[in-house]
């Protein structure tokens, strides 16, 4: 999930490889807080698409922190209450 995600923050070098997998992790265990079972399901396109908000917001990406927080707490919401994604 790493590369996907530096990919979607337009990271190339690795210098940052640390930083940004401690908020993949937070992403995932924030999920997990929430009742989503997201352990394990890196490759779900929803999960991927919530941790790349989550880490947009962290990184605020292009100077759009607001935007991508109100967009991973829809995600979350969204997750949290499908039946699908219950732990």
């Amino acid at each position: 999930m790493l590369e996907k995600i530096k990919t979607a923050l337009r990271i190339k070098h690795n210098k940052l490889d640390e930083e940004i997998q401690d908020v993949i992790d937070a992403a995932v265990q924030s999920l997990v807080a929430h009742g989503v079972d997201a352990v394990g399901r890196e490759c779900d396109p929803l999960i991927l698409n919530a941790v790349k908000l989550y880490c947009r917001w962290q990184f605020n990406y292009m100077d759009k922190a607001d935007q991508f927080e109100k967009a991973w707490k829809a995600a979350l919401v969204m997750l949290a209450v499908c039946g699908e994604y219950d732990e």
